[in-house]
Parts: structure tokens; C-alpha cells; sequence
């Protein structure tokens, strides 16, 4: 990438060097706002069917609400134990 900034101009103008020449030219014409299920909506609110999500969203979808828990609690749980580890070490 030629710039250093990770704004969505910047993004689009290095697209070519960021993902594969099929995916890049339809890229930039679908600005994403959210994704759910297995659906993709862009800034203009339709809704698009993605037919390019990754394994894990071909099997669950997009924000599957028992995911995104499941992470959540993960996250909590792991900050705890890092946070007890943290305070520990300093003793």
C-alpha cells in the first residue's frame, strides 16, 4: 500500500494492490454499512446476498447473535484473567 492511513479513500485508491483483480472492480461499488445473516447491506441501506463471505459466515452468517455472546463472554473472561495476572505481578 502506498499510504499509511486506513481511511476508506485510501482503501479505495490502493484496491487494486489490496485484493484480487475480480474482486476489485466490483469492490469500491458496494460501500458495506453492515452484514447480517448471510446478507450485506451497503450505505444506501439494500441488501445484497454474499456470495464472498469466509467459512466461518458460509456456516453461521454474519453476527450470528450465539457468536457474537460467545465472544463477548471470551473477551470478558480473558481480560479478567489478564487483569488478575497483571495485578498479581505487580505485588
Amino acid at each position: 500500500m502506498k499510504e499509511s492511513n486506513n481511511s476508506f479513500d485510501t482503501l479505495v485508491k490502493n484496491i487494486d494492490d489490496l485484493l484480487a483483480p475480480c474482486l476489485a472492480q466490483d469492490w469500491p461499488n458496494l460501500p458495506v454499512d453492515r452484514a447480517e445473516g448471510c446478507y450485506v447491506y451497503g450505505r444506501d441501506g439494500r441488501q445484497y446476498l454474499d456470495f464472498l463471505s469466509g467459512f466461518g459466515v458460509c456456516n453461521v452468517g454474519h453476527n450470528h447473535p450465539r457468536i457474537v455472546a460467545s465472544a463477548r463472554d471470551q473477551i470478558d473472561e480473558g481480560l479478567k484473567i489478564f487483569t488478575e495476572a497483571v495485578l498479581e505481578a505487580q505485588k
